[in-house]
């Protein structure tokens, strides 16, 4: 870096009552780059204030992927995103807290039962999957 007599670094400082609008938008950065070829496809990501998870010191987000065609939501399979879908959770759990519990809203079926699930996951034609940020991992 170049020193300069007009320029100095800017110190960070912590901020009081943080809002949550810098994790929103690191997380919407991550999101826009790990699933680009899912947003290519059709895919979309909703990122909201989970207002009640809201906590004082930084905000707490709900993540939901879904699909939409002819501005209707369809349905789509595992298959059609896990290559891009499994190393974005994991490159998430790297930098922040997500909560353990997780929804991914299915199709109705009758044919596949709710106790096996990862034959429902290879198998059902999925709707959406949810789950919330927390906030940013300690370093």
């Amino acid at each position: 870096m170049v020193k300069s007599k007009w320029f100095s670094p800017i110190k960070k400082f912590p901020i009081e009552n943080n809002t949550g609008d810098d994790l929103l938008l690191d997380f919407k950065t991550l999101a826009n780059n790990c699933l680009a070829y899912l947003i290519d496809d059709g895919f979309q990501f909703d990122i909201y204030r989970a207002e009640n998870h809201l906590s004082v010191q930084s905000g707490t987000f709900k993540f939901s992927l879904s699909k939409l065609v002819g501005g209707k939501y369809v349905y789509y399979k595992w298959q059609d995103i896990k290559d891009d879908f499994i190393p974005f959770v994991q490159l998430v759990k790297e930098k922040f807290i997500i909560s353990n519990a997780y929804l991914i809203r299915y199709k109705e079926r009758d044919d596949v039962s709710d106790t096996d699930k990862r034959k429902r996951l290879y198998n059902s034609e999925i709707e959406s999957i949810d789950f919330v940020i927390k906030g940013y991992k300690e370093s």
